[in-house]
């Protein structure tokens, strides 16, 4: 459920007897016409020590969506209420993006992305071109006999930045492993993805020293939906914790993130029209100081 103003204020007000703090709060809300979502706009407020400042308001993004579901615009707002960049998108006949255009807040165009795909909708080439029209970076995908992804390539134009991925799977072609190549053929990192029965149970990232750059551990309900997520920067350090939340009908109605030590840094809540379309979105984020 999604905490109304009310209960936003008091679950700060309870928080700040233990931590001072600031917060940012933010809302998005989406306004649901038959076939899809019409727009959404997004506001931030912020408070202190559990006060709400309402004079600080701000319209911070403005989302238009086709009936489809498709995000036609995006328009982000500066804290004077002039725009501050602003993208648009194109599909083609299958939903498949083709076009991102990115421009400045005078309109000058910031960059643009392309992208190509063959007749099952996978994405063949990524494109990015600068805001005079030169290319900034091209990526290339290739999949197996199964449609999986097993090989992606990013380089800039320069082919100074250059990676290549490889992918496994197993025979339920779910991803077991990722290998990441230099642009001198050395392996810049090795991700293994252990299973449990289906779900999976841990994402392992190696260095090429054999050493754990880092780890995501997980559980799941009966439901075979992720509750909890512990990520940990090297074997045994760990980052961040992950709670998840969800309703009767197995949505997801809130996400609350905690620092080491379980300090509660960010908690998002979300609401749902009866045909399981996201309406609502609420975040408080905190900094301890």
């Amino acid at each position: 459920m999604v905490l109304t103003m009310t209960r936003a204020i008091v679950l700060l007000l309870v928080i700040s007897i233990f931590f001072k703090f600031s917060e940012l709060y933010s809302q998005d809300n989406l306004e649901y016409i038959k076939g899809g979502f019409k727009k959404c706009t997004a506001y931030y407020y912020t408070y202190k020590f559990g006060k709400l400042d309402l004079k600080t308001k701000e319209k911070n993004k403005f989302t238009r969506i086709d009936a489809n579901g498709k995000v036609l615009e995006e328009i982000w707002y500066n804290s004077n209420g002039s725009v501050g960049s602003k993208n648009t998108y194109l599909y083609d006949l299958l939903g498949n993006n083709l076009e991102k255009a990115s421009y400045n807040d005078d309109g000058t165009t910031h960059s643009k992305d392309t992208y190509k795909y063959h007749n099952q909708a996978k994405i063949l080439e990524h494109i990015q071109y600068y805001g005079d029209g030169t290319i900034a970076f091209k990526n290339t995908y290739q999949y197996d006999e199964n449609g999986n992804l097993f090989e992606q390539i990013n380089c800039n134009v320069d082919a100074i930045d250059y990676v290549k991925l490889n992918y496994k799977y197993n025979n339920k072609n779910k991803l077991v492993g990722q290998i990441q190549y230099n642009a001198d053929g050395s392996i810049g990192s090795n991700d293994i993805y252990p299973y449990d029965n289906d779900n999976l149970a841990e994402m392992i990232s190696y260095y090429p020293d054999g050493s754990v750059g880092s780890k995501d551990c997980y559980l799941y309900n009966s439901n075979n939906s992720v509750i909890q997520q512990m990520h940990y920067v090297s074997k045994d350090s760990l980052a961040s914790k992950y709670i998840y939340i969800y309703d009767t009908q197995e949505n997801m109605i809130e996400k609350v993130e905690y620092s080491a030590g379980d300090t509660l840094g960010a908690k998002d809540s979300f609401k749902y029209d009866d045909k399981r379309n996201i309406i609502q979105k609420l975040n408080v984020t905190m900094t301890v100081h």
